[in-house]
């Protein structure tokens, strides 16, 4: 019986939470300046983003993201987990323009915390 409890704690502590990306400093992308910080300044301050991508106009756009996800408690009680699971999730996303110049042209930041629900009776 002991063996049992201790791989079902195991387990909820392995499988309970899961992050991709890596979380932003409100304070380092307050230092970002449109018309002035440089793409090499951006990477430098923040590291490699998650992915690049290119405008219409061929413009770069630099891409960071985090994301994680708490499974909730509830999710791991016998026979109840299956009707009501959850998890809370919290994202993080932050995109950077970069002008033809190689200087930042437009940044925007965006947070938002939600709730997931599955189950047979979510």
């Amino acid at each position: 019986m002991r063996r049992i409890i201790v791989v079902i704690v195991a387990t909820c502590f392995i499988t309970g939470c899961a992050s991709t990306g890596q979380r932003m400093d409100p304070a380092k992308i307050s230092q970002i300046e449109d018309g002035v910080t440089t793409r090499t300044q951006v990477i430098e301050l923040l590291g490699n983003p998650y992915g690049t991508s290119l405008t219409d106009d061929g413009k770069e756009k630099l891409n960071y993201m985090f994301v994680r996800m708490r499974t909730k408690a509830r999710s791991f009680i016998p026979f109840v987990g299956m009707f009501f699971w959850g998890a809370d999730t919290e994202k993080e996303t932050l995109q950077i323009l970069i002008g033809e110049d190689g200087k930042v042209q437009k940044k925007t930041y965006n947070k938002a915390d939600d709730e997931v629900n599955m189950g047979l009776f979510a």
